[in-house]
Order: structure tokens, then sequence, then C-alpha cells
């Protein structure tokens, strides 16, 4: 008689949890359901600092990468002078692409980003 009350006891505990279970699961899908409906917008964006920092390198990567290009296309110059014609051109041709590829790079960086990039 004991051990079927025991029996009846866990049973009833079990039920109960699992009723407690399924209605916290219940809630969290209604509390959820609520915040679906509403809608977020997030866009993310830097801390000011980091959007400084960040300007300055791409700067500083732009400013480098022109030098480069005036170094090649005079070391191109250098060579098709002394007489090495081959190696020169390629020098040249380089440093010619190079160029127009910077030149184009704030267009492209807008096509790419909806216009949002200025190079000066």
């Amino acid at each position: 008689m004991v051990k079927n009350l025991i029996e009846r006891i866990k049973g009833l505990k079990n039920k109960v949890l699992w009723e407690l279970f399924i209605a916290i699961a219940f809630g969290f899908t209604a509390i959820s359901r609520a915040k679906a409906q509403t809608e977020i917008s997030i866009e993310p964006q830097a801390p000011t600092e980091v959007a400084q920092g960040f300007t300055t390198v791409v700067g500083w990567g732009y400013w480098i990468a022109w030098i480069a290009v005036f170094g090649v296309t005079v070391f191109g110059a250098i060579n098709v002078a002394r007489g090495d014609t081959e190696g020169g051109k390629k020098y040249l041709i380089g440093g010619l692409i190079a160029a127009i590829i910077l030149g184009a790079l704030t267009a492209i960086l807008n096509a790419l980003s909806g216009g949002k990039v200025t190079f000066s």
C-alpha cells in the first residue's frame, strides 16, 4: 500500500514537472512570436575612433600605392632607356595598369558599396 502510494506520488511529480516544462516552453514561444512581430533594424557602425583609424590606414595604403606606381613606372622607363626593352615594357605597362586601377578605385568602391567612399 505504501509502495503503491509512493509510485503514485512519483508519477504525479513527473506529470507536474512535464506540465511545468510544457507551460514554460509555450510561454517562451509566445514571447518569441511577439518579438518576431516587431521589426528590428540594426546598422553596423564602427566607433568614431575606429572609423578614423581605419580611414587613416586606408589613406596611407592609397598613398603608398601611388608611390609604388610612380616607382614602378620610373623603373620601367630607366630599364627601357638602358636597353632592356622587354623588362622595361613590363614595368611600364604594369605601372600604367596600376595607375588606371588606382584612378578608378573610388568609382569601383562606390559601385560596390552604394556610393559611400571618397578619396581626396
